[in-house]
């Protein structure tokens, strides 16, 4: 490479040369920038709605309120068109079709327009399509026409105002315009900008002398309130400078009115000083008031001679002026009385209405939860049921923690619940859910073991977790009770006489069953006594009872078999009666014609329903237990309460008979069996020994439990007990036919799909 001059001179100076031109970067090929987003304000859609409200009513008839809710909330131009007080109007139609039990048309017309002039309807149908109160996120069951928000009996009743109903602004919390201007120093003016309620109570449950009253908003106040003032502490300055100059101008009176009577106070106090007992001292006392020679200054007889002075003296003197009162002694009466009975039974009249949305919901932070577990660890407790809501409290027997919970809560069942052994060991200070207590009974048969439900509550089932008893499991009574995800097993006691059914739905509330199994075990009874307006979906309702009277579902005669009073979705129905009986196992009524009976049947077959027969997931194995040629022998006595080794112990000592061998061996392979015996085995192995019926074969499933009854027609063995627990009476001898005796038998019960490891299993 040449070098120029200019090049050589610079090395001969010691220059540097220049760092080299770094090389041309290649030009990136940019893409096409995208056409940009038209604003939703300025969409072309929201401007023709805009120009045209009436196409955004016949738009939003023709759609669903979720259809109308998700473009409000993707458009922000649309939402604000929506919520312009002039367009109003398209959410109304929703408003029938979201009050799922058609309770909000029953309210007073007076304060469904206080809601819909005051909130407007898109407000409403947002409420009425929430099911979660609006303070603590849990279940609602109620609407506060106030505030136009879902409420649960907990929150609406303001339990943390305090002694006097001053604390705090709970969204529930009431007052009355008088209070509002003296406790938050706002005008008329100002309390005219709130939602207001015109109550009138002949029984004066709020409180306040006059039974007409107004009533607005603790927390609408407060917002006036630092409005005008700036904040709460500004409000409570200023009602301490004025409460300071009110107290200077009462002091400055009393020394005026006082200054003439100083001589006698003195002496007053002095000789009430010097008297050696209290009759001495205001004898002294009195004497040193009533001694004058003025006859214009004469003091009658009085506690207070003094005041009595000042208030005979002539007006123009001045009154005995009145002392302001002291700052927070003021009462807020009508939210000190929200938590009394008295007023909640009349809770229509001040705004509170029973409006049941379709299902409870829950907020999951603030909801409130309590969990029925066997685990202690409360760390892991609220990690684990974290998505149900906050965790308030757990414990391992369901009637206690039930206690515990207020309305709107949701209580999730996260173990197998013996009820008959909870109710035993149940607190006696613990014991309000408990059936028992109250003497409820079904047929006669007291409910001894059955779990009492008030107010809105929620029940959800985990997976495994079951809820069993003897008696009822469940008797929903509240106001709302929902039943999510459980399965609830009655094994009714045997006896001719028990009708014990597995869940009770009564009195004025509604009852909400989604995704749950409710078995009721051989015996005669209902399955569900449905006394109540309720609503399933998607659940399960078996009856194994054979005895005549056995059905799934039970109406009342005078019921309403229609919506919104039932609503049954995608059920299925099984059981063992006969169908002429009760057609489709359902009891609907004594007086129900034909006509009736098959627009019901269409009812069930359009909502996605199954009728079918029950078939029991017990097996039963009926054997011999002598030949069938051998000459008939007298019975064999058997204790009560007998183990498998038990009682094939007693069978032995009691008889030689060889008649019996047959029986012996059998029982003494099923004392045997190993927990994993498949049936066919254990079948084949009996065939051995004795004449075998079988009905129906599962499979080889695994044996781990074993149950032997006293004869063939017996009820199945009682699911809860093991088989040391078992009765077992005398060997049945049947003389149906003829008069002639047959065979003794044996029945073998084996109920499938049980673990060893689990025996209490309730599948």
């Amino acid at each position: 490479m040449t070098r120029t001059r200019q090049r050589k001179r610079d090395e001969e100076a010691g220059i540097a040369p220049p760092a080299p031109a770094p090389a041309p970067k290649r030009k990136r090929r940019t893409k096409k920038a995208p056409p940009p987003i038209e604003p939703a304000a300025k969409a072309k859609l929201v401007r023709v709605l805009a120009s045209e409200p009436f196409f955004l009513r016949e738009i939003s008839s023709a759609l669903v309120y979720r259809d109308v809710t998700s473009l409000s909330l993707v458009d922000k131009g649309a939402d604000a068109l929506l919520s312009k007080p002039e367009n109003s109007d398209a959410w109304k139609p929703f408003v029938t079709t979201l009050d799922t039990w058609k309770c909000f048309g029953k309210i007073d017309e007076a304060q469904k327009s206080l809601m819909e002039q005051h909130y407007g309807f898109r407000k409403i149908c947002s409420t009425l399509a929430s099911g979660s109160c609006a303070e603590c996120g849990g279940g609602g069951a109620y609407i506060n026409a106030l505030s136009c928000e879902r409420t649960c009996l907990g929150c609406w009743s303001c339990r943390e105002c305090g002694e006097h109903g001053t604390e705090g602004a709970q969204r529930s919390q009431m007052c009355s315009p008088g209070y509002a201007k003296t406790h938050f120093l706002i005008t008329d003016t100002d309390i005219k900008k709130c939602a207001m309620l015109h109550i009138d109570d002949p029984s004066k449950a709020h409180g306040l002398m006059n039974a007409k009253m107004r009533a607005i908003l603790v927390r609408d106040a407060q917002k006036l309130a630092i409005a005008r003032h700036g904040s709460l502490d500004a409000v409570e300055a200023v009602k301490a400078i004025r409460h300071a100059k009110s107290m200077e101008t009462y002091c400055a009176k009393i020394e005026a009115l006082e200054a003439p009577l100083a001589d006698k106070i003195a002496a007053f106090e002095d000789r009430k000083a010097k008297a050696e007992d209290k009759y001495a001292a205001s004898l002294a006392a009195w004497t040193a008031l009533t001694a004058t020679k003025d006859p214009s200054n004469v003091l009658k007889a009085s506690t207070r001679p003094w005041r009595q002075f000042y208030e005979s003296r002539p007006r123009a003197e001045g009154k005995y002026p009145k002392k302001p009162s002291d700052l927070g002694s003021s009462w807020n009466f009508l939210a000190r009385n929200q938590r009394a009975r008295c007023l909640q039974n009349v809770g229509e009249k001040y705004g509170l209405h029973k409006v049941h949305p379709k299902e409870l919901t829950r907020r999951v932070k603030d909801a409130p939860v309590f969990v029925v577990t066997e685990s202690t660890d409360e760390a892991a407790i609220k990690e684990q049921f974290s998505s149900h809501g906050s965790v308030k409290g757990f414990g391992e027997n369901i009637f206690e923690v039930t206690h515990r919970a207020s309305p709107g809560c949701t209580i999730v069942v996260a173990m197998k619940c013996d009820l008959r052994k909870m109710a035993t060991s149940c607190a006696p200070e613990k014991r309000s859910t408990v059936a028992g207590e109250y003497g409820a009974s079904v047929g006669g048969s007291d409910q001894n073991h059955c779990l009492m439900l008030d107010d809105e509550l929620t029940l959800i089932g985990m997976p495994g977790s079951c809820l069993y008893s003897d008696t009822a499991c469940v008797w929903a009574q509240g106001e709302f009770i929902q039943l999510e995800n459980l399965r609830l097993r009655t094994q009714p006691v045997d006896s001719p006489a028990n009708r014990s059914p597995c869940l009770v739905l009564s009195g004025s509330g509604r009852t909400f069953l989604k995704d749950c199994i409710v078995e009721l075990g051989p015996g005669g009874g209902m399955t569900v006594l449905t006394h109540s307006k309720c609503h399933f979906r998607n659940s399960t309702v078996v009856n194994f009872g054979t005895a005549p009277g056995s059905a799934t579902l039970h109406f009342e005669d005078d019921a309403t078999l229609e919506p919104p009073d039932l609503l049954l979705t995608g059920n299925t129905f099984a059981w063992h009666g006969p169908e002429s009986i009760f057609p489709h196992g359902i009891f609907t009524g004594a007086e129900t014609d034909e006509a009736q009976t098959e627009e019901f049947r269409r009812q069930l077959q359009d909502s996605q329903n199954t009728t079918t027969r029950a078939r029991s997931r017990e097996t039963r194995y009926v054997f011999l237990a002598v030949s069938r040629n051998y000459p008939p022998v007298a019975p064999v006595a058997i204790q009560p309460k007998q183990s498998a080794r038990g009682l094939l112990g007693e069978l032995l000592s009691s008889s030689g008979a060889p008649q019996i061998a047959a029986m012996a061996a059998g029982m003494a392979l099923m004392a045997s069996a190993d927990d994993n015996t498949t049936v066919s085995d254990l079948l084949a192995k009996l065939a051995k020994r004795s004449d075998i019926e079988t009905s129906p074969l599962d499979g080889d499933a695994p044996a781990p439990w074993l149950y032997v009854a006293s004869r063939p027609d017996a009820p199945r063995p009682h699911p809860l007990t093991t088989i040391g627990e078992l009765e077992a009476p005398e060997p049945y001898v049947d003389t149906s036919m003829h008069g002639q005796y047959m065979p003794a038998r044996k029945v073998l019960y084996l109920i499938d799909e049980r673990t060893a490891s689990e025996p209490m299993v309730i599948e």
